[in-house]
């Protein structure tokens, strides 16, 4: 597999995806939120991070909202993922491949059967 980015403008929120052969990643600038209007969830293989943010004053009222959804690869280790939030305000969202095809090896137990009477 070749390495693939791409990057998504959408109302300043910018995205950067790579999906190569060692890792699946996010990059989202949130630099407009505070970290409390952030959350990350990860449901089965269905990444989503999301952000809300709302503004009262005495004559105006602004929300600003954002979800961003992927399905992760089968071949990324659920459990190894990380998310870190740097000062100039970059979310990311890393996630280690296993191995080439997909498919996590384990050892599974032989049980014995019952004997046949």
């Amino acid at each position: 597999l070749g390495e693939l980015c791409s990057y998504l403008f959408f109302l300043s929120i910018i995205v950067q995806v790579v999906d190569d052969d060692q890792k699946f990643a996010v990059a989202v600038d949130v630099s407009q939120f505070h970290p409390e209007e952030l959350k990350v969830h990860l449901e089965g293989r269905e990444l989503t991070i999301e952000g809300k943010q709302q503004h009262k004053s005495d004559n105006s009222f602004m929300e600003r909202s954002f979800i961003r959804k992927w399905t992760l690869p089968e071949n990324v280790d659920l459990e190894a993922i990380r998310t870190q939030l740097n000062d100039s305000g970059h979310l990311s969202v890393e996630a280690p491949k296993t191995t080439e095809g997909g498919a996590q090896r384990r050892t599974l137990p032989i049980e014995r059967a019952p004997a046949k009477q």
